[in-house]
């Protein structure tokens, strides 16, 4: 998706609240060009603010105005975050500088990256990988404790733009099972560009002639130093089995992953978050549901 003044705005806020050491070690996920058209003046004063948190950069030289103006309409960000005195790297899967060639959806991050990470950034990259758990194990273990992890991505449209929109019970979920702290939740609409749907959805029923892109920005914190684990979404399931936790369910094979999960949501194993009404009438459901199915076993 690429970074806009808006992101760029986070980081600097991010500085401002001390959240970002001077010579802060960032990883992307993907290679990020910048799409700032028009906003040459406050990349220099993103790299004048950040640089001045730094001794060391205090009287380096800056990039010349000519420069800036290139690297606005599509240099990359890695030129921009080493003018500011961080140390950069990213994963991707082509040849670029200071980029590993990774594949996010099999590969796992060696042992000299995990935990090494002050930001990991994922501007517009997750939403094109299927292995969604591995990305975002990924993301976790790159990140150092007491780090940064920078989420923006689509939220709705995009219909053709990568395989996923993020909802924001993930993110939320996701930091309470991880207990990371969520330092933003934002949201955006894209009012200028109404895009229109492709020939195959509106053939096939989708009632608009276009659609609007929104995006989903998530700023979490990392608090804990454990392992990864993944929220469970259990507000339609009647129960969790502890069976099914330990990945015993049935006695099937499992696929050779170490998965944990982070139960959350509202109330499991943990009766005081629910009032009394609530318990009453979980209980009398859940009677009801047992009788229905003694009656039809009847049958």
């Amino acid at each position: 998706m690429g970074v806009s003044a808006n992101v760029l705005s986070r980081i600097l806020g991010l500085s401002d609240q001390g959240l970002l050491p001077p010579g802060t070690s960032v990883m992307e996920l993907g290679t990020q060009q910048l799409h700032c058209r028009g906003s040459e003046a406050y990349l220099t004063e993103f790299i004048s603010r950040v640089s001045a948190k730094n001794p060391n950069l205090r009287n380096a030289p800056g990039i010349p105005p000519g420069e800036l103006k290139e690297m606005a309409q599509g240099g990359f960000l890695s030129k921009l975050l080493k003018a500011c005195g961080y140390q950069y790297a990213a994963l991707d899967i082509f040849d670029a500088d200071d980029t590993v060639l990774f594949d996010l959806n099999r590969q796992e991050p060696p042992a000299e990256m995990r935990g090494r990470y002050d930001l990991v950034t994922n501007f517009g990259t997750t939403e094109h990988i299927v292995n969604q758990y591995l990305a975002f194990k990924t993301v976790h273990e790159l990140t150092k404790l007491g780090g940064i992890m920078f989420h923006e991505l689509p939220l709705s449209g995009f219909h053709t733009h990568g395989y996923f929109s993020y909802n924001p019970l993930l993110f939320n979920q996701l930091a309470e099972a991880n207990q990371y702290e969520v330092v933003l939740q934002a949201y955006s609409k894209n009012h200028i560009d109404f895009v229109a749907a492709p020939d195959y959805m509106r053939s096939n029923g989708y009632p608009d002639p276009g659609y609007y892109d929104f995006g989903i920005q998530f700023i979490l914190r990392k608090t804990a130093d454990a392992e990864f684990r993944i929220p469970l979404e259990t507000s339609t399931s009647l129960d969790v089995s502890p069976i099914f936790l330990n990945n015993l369910a049935g006695g099937l094979a499992m696929a050779d992953l170490d998965v944990s999960y982070g139960i959350t949501g509202k109330g499991r194993g943990d009766l005081s978050k629910h009032t009394g009404l609530e318990l009453q009438r979980e209980l009398l459901k859940r009677y009801k549901g047992r009788l229905l199915r003694m009656l039809k076993g009847q049958k």
